[in-house]
């Protein structure tokens, strides 16, 4: 299908899930409908297995995803990486601090998020806090990042995620803390088929690839 000024119109599938960062995601859009608006993106919120599956059959062009290694036929870069933060309650005694570092927040009781969910950054985080303790103590679980603000600000514990997962959450109950000894970065990943990609995918990941 043509444009009236003869631009090829082209539509994309792109699949995500929660914990990728959605403020990234809605600049990415943004700039790509004001750059390259014969092309049109359509976002499905899906289950990494789900996201797996939909590529795989052709109905996504590509999808963000939390890991990488799909086996033959998927191709994943990273795409993103972004630095782990403490989230803390406001009345916890370490956010006295400006920096804390990771061997002071593992001795704390922590809310993490469930790894068979779409955040699985998880599985990177579980490894970063696994460099400094082989027994975190870990006191619950979220299905969603939304869930994991909500019991943190409860007090069930001191949550791990990024930066820029939590770029829109504004809580005066809630505190983000930078960690001082931790310079390994979490990634997220763009899955793509093993095949070289048609013009409206070629702009997206284009546009993916710039900084934010």
């Amino acid at each position: 299908m043509r444009t009236k000024d003869g631009d090829r119109t082209g539509h994309l599938h792109i699949g995500v899930c929660d914990g990728v960062p959605l403020p990234r995601l809605a600049r990415l859009l943004a700039s790509l409908r004001q750059t390259t608006p014969h092309i049109s993106v359509h976002v499905h919120e899906m289950s990494l297995v789900q996201k797996v599956y939909e590529l795989r059959c052709g109905f996504l062009d590509a999808a963000l995803a939390p890991e990488s290694g799909y086996g033959k036929g998927i191709v994943s870069e990273a795409i993103w990486r972004d630095p782990l933060i403490a989230v803390m309650p406001s009345k916890h005694p370490l956010t006295q601090r400006k920096q804390v570092a990771l061997v002071d927040v593992v001795l704390e009781p922590l809310v993490l998020c469930q790894r068979d969910t779409g955040l699985g950054h998880q599985c990177q985080i579980e490894q970063i806090i696994r460099t400094v303790t082989a027994t975190p103590n870990i006191t619950d679980t979220a299905a969603t990042l939304s869930m994991l603000v909500a019991l943190v600000i409860a007090g069930y514990g001191i949550g791990l995620a990024t930066t820029a997962q939590l770029e829109a959450v504004s809580a005066s109950e809630l505190v983000l803390r930078p960690l001082s000894d931790v310079s390994k970065l979490v990634k997220t990943w763009l899955m793509m088929r093993a095949e070289t990609p048609a013009e409206p995918l070629a702009r997206f990941i284009e546009h993916a690839r710039r900084p934010t």
